[in-house]
């Protein structure tokens, strides 16, 4: 069984992501950054300074910061399966961080160009089990005929059980894309053992839709980084709604 109420969705991905080009001045100013960083959010503690990545934590908020001379990533402190109420105040949390730490980081380490820049959520209905979980996204499988195509292929009596769906989408107003992703989700605890991919085994799970939008400034940097991130959210929570409700009717039709 699989919980399609909205009301207990559950959110597990919150992540603002910009990249660059020639960031390699990283490595003689990435602490002249963090200390312009803190500066212009003095709460931030740094967890590392290295030439490999730079992470800044927010204590009292999910907030992290990362960059190295490839990118910079604003993201919530957990991974955690978190109810969706509590999903609004952590994107409150984060966009005023965007909208401070990610022009910093640019003149700081004096980056010409962002080259993408995205925002990505991932949401999870809970299943009673793995299993569950697989038959749901194995439903939306065999709907393509691409699943059949496969089956066809093997020249057995076979059915498709478990799998991920993939796509991307351009609006043709903005040019924004995103890529929408549908596949069983496992939560492991420390000490589990690994999975083996076969029947019986008793992990918590559901089915996950990730989705990531993403675009590219004309030139320079992204000057409506905290609406986009915003903006994304709302529209992707939309978005995480309609496709578990067509995924919860087809499954009783």
């Amino acid at each position: 069984m699989v919980n399609f109420d909205e009301r207990e969705f559950k959110v597990q991905t919150v992540v603002f992501e910009a990249r660059f080009d020639q960031g390699d001045r990283y490595f003689d100013l990435c602490g002249q950054t963090v200390v312009r960083l803190r500066r212009e959010l003095p709460q931030l503690v740094a967890q590392r300074v290295a030439l490999e990545s730079t992470i800044l934590i927010w204590p009292n908020e999910p907030v992290v910061i990362s960059f190295d001379p490839k990118k910079v990533i604003i993201s919530r402190s957990s991974n955690e399966w978190t109810p969706s109420k509590d999903a609004e105040k952590h994107v409150r949390a984060i966009a005023p961080v965007i909208s401070k730490a990610y022009p910093v980081i640019c003149e700081s380490l004096e980056i010409p160009n962002t080259t993408r820049v995205g925002a990505r959520f991932s949401f999870i209905a809970e299943a009673t089990s793995l299993e569950d979980a697989q038959r749901v996204v194995a439903v939306a499988l065999n709907a393509t005929p691409f699943a059949a195509s496969i089956i066809n292929a093997s020249g057995k009596d076979e059915e498709v059980y478990s799998g991920s769906i993939r796509c991307q989408i351009e609006d043709v107003e903005t040019g924004f894309r995103t890529t929408v992703m549908l596949s069983p989700a496992i939560r492991t605890e420390i000490g589990e053992p690994d999975l083996t991919g076969l029947p019986g085994e008793n992990r918590k799970s559901g089915v996950l839709i990730d989705i990531d939008t993403f675009t590219r400034p004309p030139e320079g940097h992204f000057d409506s980084s905290r609406t986009f991130f915003e903006n994304a959210y709302h529209r992707t929570l939309r978005m995480a709604r309609r496709l578990f409700a067509d995924l919860s009717k087809s499954l009783k039709g």
